[in-house]
């Protein structure tokens, strides 16, 4: 795909890009070890969810996972999007539009009608994106860490 005159390359991230993973996972404030990472992808496949990453001139520009969550009050299962990470110096390049533009491409395929999006508070930066992309907030998330 182009955006502007970048090629940006979508595809599965397999086990040397765990650094480059960690580094953008990093960008959100997360912390997660290379080698965390390379068993949470394992676990990703094992459950089938989608996984991409978008490669620019060679480097990984970003991320995104979408899990299908069957839910027993709809019909159909819902795709979410639970991490959406675009590079700081790829960001407002056309990375981030084009991975929904594939997860809701492949969604739909799959027919899946709903695409939802999980987003902390803090990011008003991604919430400004998401409603761009034609999101609407529509529930809350209630959490509660359990020790």
């Amino acid at each position: 795909m182009m955006s502007g005159r970048k090629v940006i390359e979508l595809r599965m991230p397999d086990e040397d890009d765990r650094f480059a993973l960690a580094e953008l996972i990093g960008q959100t404030g997360f912390r997660m070890e290379p080698a965390e990472l390379v068993r949470q992808m394992e676990e990703l496949r094992r459950q089938r969810d989608w996984v991409r990453i978008a490669v620019v001139d060679g480097r990984p520009a970003g991320v995104i996972t979408v899990h299908d969550t069957p839910l027993l009050h709809r019909s159909d299962p819902v795709a979410r999007v639970t991490l959406l990470v675009v590079d700081e110096g790829f960001r407002g390049k056309g990375v981030g539009v084009t991975l929904m533009a594939a997860a809701e491409r492949d969604a739909r395929d799959r027919g899946i009608g709903i695409m939802e999006v999980i987003s902390h508070h803090r990011y008003a930066d991604a919430h400004a994106f998401y409603g761009h992309l034609g999101y609407e907030q529509s529930s809350l998330k209630f959490k509660k860490t359990l020790s």
